[in-house]
C-alpha cells in the first residue's frame, strides 16, 4: 500500500485511491492504483492515537469496519478515563464500537511501571507488542493491573477496547516506581 507517488518532472499522485498513468511518446509508462492504508496504528509520544472500528460481536475477530482515527486526548496526560454511559461514543455509535490506541512511553532510566486498565466491555494492554493485561470479554466496568520492568528508551503501548452493548467506559493509568534496592556507588 502507498499514499504518495512521485514521478519524473515533479509529477505526483496522492488521492485515495491512488491512480496514475503516464503517457510518454504514446506509451503508458506507469499505472499505479491502490488505497491508502489508514489502518496503521501510530505511536506518538505526546498523546494517544486511536483507530476506531465497528465491533463485530466476536472477541476473536473484533474489528469489522474502520470508522476513522483521532488523537484528541489531552496531550499532557498519559492517564485517561472516558465514560460515555449509554450515550454516543464516537462516529454516531453507542454500541458495537471499539478502538486500538497507541502511544510511546519515553523513559530516561529503567523503572518498573504498573498499568491499570478498565473496561466496559473488553479491554487489553500490550507493552512492546506483548500482552500484559487481558480483560477481553463482555463485562460491566472492571479494572485489571499488571506490572513490567522497562529499560531506558522508548516503549510502545497499545490499548484495545470495545463496547458490545449497554454502558461504555474505558480507563488507563500508569505509575512508576524506582527499584527499592537501588544504590549509589562511590569510587575512590
Amino acid at each position: 500500500m502507498f499514499d504518495h507517488w512521485e514521478g519524473p518532472n515533479g509529477l505526483t499522485a496522492t488521492q485515495n485511491p491512488i491512480t496514475f498513468a503516464a503517457n510518454v511518446d504514446g506509451w503508458i509508462k506507469a499505472v499505479l492504483s491502490g488505497f491508502v492504508d489508514s489502518t496503521t496504528l501510530q505511536y506518538p509520544a505526546n498523546n494517544w492515537y486511536r483507530l476506531w472500528y465497528t465491533f463485530s460481536g466476536d472477541v476473536n475477530n473484533p474489528w469489522s469496519v474502520q470508522k476513522g482515527h483521532d488523537s484528541a486526548l489531552d496531550v499532557s496526560s498519559l492517564d485517561f478515563e472516558s465514560n460515555w454511559g449509554t450515550g454516543q461514543v464516537a462516529y454516531g455509535a453507542s454500541d458495537k464500537i471499539g478502538f486500538m490506541s497507541g502511544r510511546t512511553l519515553q523513559l530516561s532510566s529503567a523503572t518498573t511501571y504498573t498499568f491499570t486498565i478498565g473496561g466496559d466491555d473488553g479491554v487489553r494492554l500490550f507493552v512492546d507488542d506483548q500482552i500484559l493485561v487481558n480483560g477481553w470479554r463482555d463485562q460491566s466496568y472492571t479494572t485489571y493491573s499488571g506490572s513490567k520492568s522497562l529499560s531506558a528508551g522508548d516503549h510502545r503501548l497499545r490499548l484495545e477496547w470495545y463496547d458490545n452493548v449497554g454502558d461504555a467506559r474505558v480507563s488507563f493509568t500508569a505509575s512508576s516506581s524506582t527499584p527499592s534496592d537501588a544504590y549509589t556507588a562511590e569510587i575512590y
